[in-house]
């Protein structure tokens, strides 16, 4: 099995078959048996490496990060996997998923950041964009990357339409980065473009956020 090239495809077949009947057989091995995870993680491995575009590929790939505990490891194999095989955009799309919430539990906030950009991208429906957006700046804010911060928490707060939970956050904590750098300018900006939108002023739902913005905004002006 460490090699294909120059077998016959009945052969192949009968390998990749043989092969796979021992992923299962170790899996559930490694379940009642820790002792046998290595063992299962070698073999998914070399099915992966010698049968790459598979049927059950990504199914394998599943079957070993549910049988990781490491989160490190997890998210170390996972971007390997994104370099060197060919997915679905779906596949994609859950193995950041996965290496995106492990980060998260971890707090390793620079890949919490790449993946949350990657997956704003990579995803259609509009509120889960918002999401991803947030939780990349989110990430930044807390790494310290003040601009990049910014600039995320500016985009997700403006608009003219009723501000979702990313929106009314995002609002606040660009109000956070502004004031804590006694940008009072553009503190006060910020401030206005929701103190100052007919819209937003109708929302009962805003009524307490918008009557904080309004006394903190005052307190800066005096």
């Amino acid at each position: 099995l460490t090699a294909v090239e120059g077998i016959s495809p009945e052969s192949l077949e009968k390998s990749e078959k043989i092969l796979r009947r021992l992923v299962v057989q170790l899996d559930g091995e490694r379940i009642s048996d820790l002792r046998f995870l290595p063992d299962f993680q070698a073999a998914v491995a070399l099915h992966l490496k010698q049968f790459p575009r598979h049927s059950d590929s990504f199914k394998l790939m599943e079957g070993w990060l549910a049988s990781e505990p490491d989160g490190v490891r997890k998210e170390t194999q996972i971007k390997e996997w994104l370099g060197t095989f060919s997915l679905a955009p779906e596949q994609v799309i859950r193995l950041r998923e996965i290496r995106i919430g492990s980060a998260q539990r971890g707090r390793r906030l620079e890949i919490v950041a790449e993946e949350a950009g990657a997956l704003a991208t990579l995803v259609t429906a509009e509120p889960r964009k918002r999401e991803f957006h947030y939780a990349q700046a989110r990430a930044q804010y807390e790494l310290k990357s003040m601009d990049a911060a910014l600039a995320g928490f500016q985009a997700l707060a403006a608009g003219a339409g009723e501000p979702d939970r990313w929106a009314i956050l995002s609002q606040n904590l660009a109000l956070d980065i502004l004031a804590a750098r006694k940008d009072y300018p553009n503190f006060l900006k910020q401030a206005e473009s929701w103190l100052e939108n007919e819209k937003l002023q109708k929302s009962p739902l805003l009524a307490r956020e918008l009557a904080e913005m309004k006394q903190v905004k005052e307190h800066v002006i005096f």
